[in-house]
């Protein structure tokens, strides 16, 4: 992940839970498993010199991590890619601040042997499609 650029700042969720059926294969798409979303977005600071003292002035985590549990909790997606992007467009479109989201989406035990499958992607303001 790059630096933070200078006039910006880093928002992190880390590990958000999320209980949801995720996958293509039958025994899936039936019963929900648990899912961790990690999202780091690169804000432009809406602030001078002085550090922000109103919620106007920055980007909310816990209404951006509400806004992924209402889009995913409970819900079917087929593949962590669809879901990575769908959450990457949402943070863009959410708050004209955000430059660039970086998202990842963690399928524990998906594979026998091994601890998680995961994509991780990062967007960017200019790769919104419109």
């Amino acid at each position: 992940m790059a630096a933070v650029a200078s006039g910006a700042y880093r928002l992190r969720l880390r590990r958000l839970r999320l209980e949801l059926c995720l996958g293509v294969e039958a025994g899936e798409r039936m019963r929900t498993r648990e899912v961790f979303v990690d999202v780091a977005l690169d804000v432009v600071k809406g602030w001078g010199e002085t550090p922000p003292e109103e919620m106007r002035e920055v980007v909310c985590y816990a209404t951006l991590a509400g806004k992924i549990v209402e889009a995913f909790q409970g819900r079917r997606v087929a593949l962590v890619e669809n879901m990575a992007e769908r959450i990457a467009s949402m943070c863009l479109a959410e708050d004209g601040r955000v430059e660039a989201a970086w998202v990842r989406v963690s399928k524990p035990n998906a594979v026998p042997g091994c601890a998680a499958a995961e994509v991780e992607i990062c967007r960017r303001r200019g790769d919104l499609r419109t």
